[in-house]
C-alpha cells in the first residue's frame, strides 16, 4: 500500500527551522512565500523522501537522493561545508496506519536513508523551463529516423490549457539517440525546438502527472513561471481533476498570488522569524496579513463618486470587510461599463474580486445592463453568454424607488431623523445642519449634502452614518451586502 505524506517537520535544513507542514491525502498543495525563504527545498525533501518504484509499464520511478540538492562543497582553506547537522522527520500514512521516519546528515553521510517508504515520485524543477532550442548544441540538419505517437488523453488536456488545437502529439527519434516532440497545430507541425518556453514546460508536466500511477507524488518548483494567467488557471483545474481521479498528492510552489483565488487548492505559506520557521494555512487575507505585515487588499470596489464611496465603507465596515477592500471612484456611470467589461474578458483581471457599483437611478434592470454591455463589447470577437452573465454579477447596485435622485432621496429619509438619533457629535451638527437649509432651494443635487458638509468641515462618511440610522438603510445596500457576504468566512456572518 502506497503511503501518502502526512506531515513534514524541517528540524533544520538550508535556513528552515522547527518548521512543520501538514499535506492533505490527495490534491493540490501551494508552498508560497518571498524569494529565498525555502520553498524549493521543502520540496526537494519530499522529493528525497521516498524511494522508488516501477510504474504500470514496467519502467520505475526516479531515485532522489539528497546529494542531488544538497551538493557538498568545499572551500580552500576553510572547513568542508557538508550540510551537517540537517535533519528532518517524514511521517507517511496509508489505511493502515501511520510510520515516522527521521533523517539526520552527519559527519559520514545521511542517517537511516535506507528506510524510505516506496512510491512513484515526479520531481519537476526549474531545469524544465529552459528551452529544447537553448540546450541544443548541433547546428548542421537534424535527422529524425523514426517516431512514436504520445498519450491522445494528453493531447486534449494541453489544447485546453493552452488555447490551442493541437492534433498531433508524438515523438520523434534523432540518429544521436535523443529525442524531441513534435506537435500540429492547424496544419503547422513544429518540434520542441521551436516551442515557447512556458508550452514545453505544460507538455512536461502533463507527462509526468499522465505517467504517474494512481498514489503517486507530483512536485512542481515554479508552477506559475513562463505561463499566463488563464493558461495557468487552466492548467491548475485540469491538475485538481487528475489527484482526484488518480488519488495524486501534487505539490507545487509559486509566487502569483492571483492563485489564491482558485477553489480546490490547499495554500501554505512560509514565514520566517529570527527563531523559526511557520507554515500559515489557508488563502483567508487574515493569514496573509500576518505573512506580509500588511492588509490583504483582494476586493476592489469601484463607485460613482464621494457619497457612493462613504456608503460602501459603510457597508464594509458593518459586515468587518473594511481592512481587505479598496473602493475607487470611476466617475460618470457610463464608465462603469467599460470597466466591467475589461474584468471579464482581461486576463489579468478576470481572477480578481472586481464589483461596480450603480447609484440606482440608471440601468436599473438586468437587461438595461446587458444592452449596455454588449454595446461595449460589440466589436470584440465572439463572447459567449456565460461571460455577459459573469460580468453582469460583478454589477450591483443601491436599491432605491424608480424615477428619483439618490442624493434627493437619501436627504429625505435623512430629514426623517429625530435630532436625537444615537450617532456621533459630528453626525449629529451635520444633521442638523441639513434640516436647518430645508427651506434652502438648490440648482444642483449634490449640493444637498456638498454645502453642509463644506461648512462644516464635515465629510462624507458622517452622512452615510447618519443614513445608516434609517429604516431603508437596509433595503438600500442590500446587493451590495449580499455579494460582499460571499467573502466573510463560514461562521462569521
Amino acid at each position: 500500500m502506497t503511503k501518502s505524506i502526512k506531515s513534514l517537520h524541517i528540524n533544520e535544513a538550508k535556513g528552515l527551522k522547527d518548521l512543520t507542514i501538514v499535506f492533505e491525502e490527495e490534491g493540490l498543495t501551494g508552498i508560497l512565500g518571498p524569494n529565498g525563504c525555502g520553498k524549493s527545498t521543502i520540496l526537494h525533501l519530499l522529493a528525497c523522501g521516498y524511494k522508488p518504484v516501477e510504474g504500470q509499464d514496467g519502467g520505475s520511478s526516479r531515485d532522489y537522493r539528497f546529494p542531488e540538492f544538497f551538493l557538498p562543497v568545499s572551500f580552500r582553506g576553510t572547513d568542508r561545508f557538508s550540510w551537517q547537522g540537517t535533519s528532518i522527520d517524514y511521517v507517511y500514512r496509508d489505511t493502515n496506519g501511520e510510520r515516522s521516519l527521521s533523517v539526520t546528515k552527519s559527519s559520514v553521510g545521511w542517517m537511516r536513508y535506507k528506510r524510505r517508504e516506496p512510491r512513484w515520485v515526479s520531481y519537476i524543477g526549474l531545469a524544465t523551463c529552459v528551452p529544447d532550442i537553448e540546450k541544443e548544441k548541433l547546428k548542421s540538419i537534424i535527422d529524425y529516423t523514426s517516431v512514436a505517437n504520445l498519450d491522445p488523453d494528453l493531447l486534449s488536456d494541453a489544447s485546453v490549457i493552452l488555447g490551442k488545437n493541437y492534433s498531433e502529439y508524438s515523438q520523434w527519434r534523432r540518429r544521436d539517440g535523443r529525442t524531441n516532440k513534435r506537435v500540429e497545430v492547424g496544419g503547422t507541425r513544429y518540434t520542441s525546438l521551436s516551442m515557447g518556453a512556458g508550452e514545453q514546460r505544460v507538455f512536461t508536466i502533463l507527462e509526468e502527472v499522465n505517467k504517474a500511477p494512481n498514489y503517486g507524488l507530483i512536485l512542481v518548483d515554479e508552477i506559475d513561471l513562463l505561463l499566463h494567467q488563464q493558461s495557468l488557471q487552466r492548467l491548475l483545474k485540469k491538475l485538481e481533476e487528475k489527484a482526484r481521479s488518480k488519488h495524486l498528492q501534487i505539490i507545487f510552489t509559486a509566487h502569483n498570488q492571483f492563485i489564491l483565488s482558485l477553489p480546490g487548492i490547499s495554500f501554505k505559506h512560509i514565514y520566517h522569524t529570527p527563531d523559526r520557521t511557520y507554515c500559515l494555512e489557508g488563502n483567508h487575507p487574515e493569514g496573509i496579513e500576518q505573512l506580509t505585515g500588511r492588509p490583504q487588499k483582494d476586493i476592489e470596489i469601484y463607485v460613482e463618486d464621494k457619497l457612493a464611496e462613504a456608503l460602501v465603507q459603510h457597508i464594509c465596515a458593518e459586515e468587518g470587510l473594511s481592512k481587505r477592500v479598496s473602493i475607487t471612484p470611476f466617475g460618470s456611470i457610463q464608465n462603469a461599463f467599460p470597466l466591467a467589461c475589461a474584468s471579464g474578458v482581461v486576463p489579468s483581471l478576470q481572477g480578481r474580486n472586481m464589483l461596480f457599483v450603480l447609484d440606482g437611478d440608471k440601468y436599473r434592470t438586468g437587461e438595461e445592463k446587458r444592452s449596455a454591455l454588449r454595446r461595449q463589447l460589440l466589436q470584440s470577437s465572439y463572447i459567449e453568454d456565460e461571460t455577459y452573465e459573469t460580468i453582469l454579477r460583478k454589477i450591483k447596485q443601491f436599491l432605491i424607488p424608480e424615477d428619483i435622485n439618490p442624493e434627493k432621496y437619501y436627504h429625505s429619509l435623512i430629514c426623517e431623523l429625530s435630532e436625537n438619533v444615537a450617532c456621533s457629535v459630528m453626525a449629529t451638527d451635520l444633521l442638523k445642519e441639513i434640516k436647518r437649509r430645508l427651506p434652502m432651494v438648490v440648482q444642483d443635487s449634490h449640493a444637498l449634502f456638498s454645502h453642509p458638509i463644506y461648512d462644516l468641515g464635515s465629510n462624507y462618511s458622517f452622512i452615510a452614518e447618519l443614513l445608516s440610522k434609517t429604516e431603508r438603510w437596509a433595503e438600500i445596500t442590500r446587493e451590495v451586502r449580499e455579494w460582499l457576504q460571499a467573502y466573510i468566512p463560514e461562521g462569521e456572518i
